[in-house]
């Protein structure tokens, strides 16, 4: 039994301007992946418990006016609004379609599944969902922002 054994010649300079190529494809792709997963650069805080009131410092909020509470009693997360005049909203980030994420951005919010889109204030600016965002009943006392989670 006889083994074949062909080699193709590769020139050197190509090989190398290929591999510098791929690996630059690659990296810029890296970096791409991390600016993408910073876009929503929103502070985050956890909530260990949010069946009912749930309370943070409106030091939380540092320079920005949304925060992200992360939730772990839901899969779905609330976005927390300051509004101008020391008011707040909070948004339960559920699309009213298909109970799918929504993404939270400064122009508004977002279904990534369908298309769907919502004000800051929680409601339907394009279809598919017709419903508005579920709202929780948010204010500020001695400094410390306090979401009603329980409330319906």
């Amino acid at each position: 039994m006889h083994v074949v054994l062909i080699i193709k010649k590769v020139h050197r300079r190509k090989f190398i301007t290929d591999s510098c190529f791929a690996c630059t494809a690659m990296a810029g792709g890296g970096m791409l992946l991390t600016l993408l997963e910073s876009c929503n650069g929103l502070p985050r805080i956890s909530a260990s418990k949010t069946k009912s009131d749930f309370s943070f410092p409106l030091s939380a909020f540092a320079d920005k006016q949304m925060l992200i509470i992360q939730r772990n009693d839901t899969e779905f997360d609330a976005l927390v609004i300051k509004k101008a005049d020391n008011t707040f909203i909070t948004l339960e980030l559920k699309c009213s379609h298909q109970d799918q994420p929504l993404t939270a951005t400064a122009g508004g919010l977002h279904c990534t599944s369908h298309g769907s889109k919502f004000s800051l204030e929680g409601e339907v600016l394009n279809a598919p969902a017709t419903e508005p965002l579920r709202i929780f009943p948010t204010e500020c006392i001695n400094n410390n922002v306090i979401v009603k989670f329980g409330a319906k």
